[in-house]
């Protein structure tokens, strides 16, 4: 599962590229952030995966300049479930 998004302010859900169930397609689906464990920030390799990013990021207006390392660290920073102690 890859996170792409998240809705600042909410902190409650995120927006992940995975793969489905049924179909062992990639899909685009948003789900809570609480349902996340063993978080860890990789490169993607996947040209399929990084397709629909930048799928995702192309329909707003900047596009994937959005898409930035300030912005995965806001993300990691911003939701709660993240950086509680173990």
């Amino acid at each position: 599962m890859y996170i792409i998004d998240w809705y600042v302010g909410m902190c409650q859900a995120i927006t992940v590229i995975g793969l489905s169930r049924d179909t062992k397609r990639l899909i685009t689906i948003v789900i809570r952030a609480e349902w996340v464990e063993n978080f860890r920030v990789k490169l993607c390799y996947n040209s399929k995966v990084c397709s629909k990013i930048k799928t995702y990021f192309d329909k707003e207006e900047t596009g994937m300049q959005r898409y930035t390392e300030k912005f995965v660290n806001d993300m990691f920073i911003g939701i709660p479930q993240w950086n509680e102690p173990i």
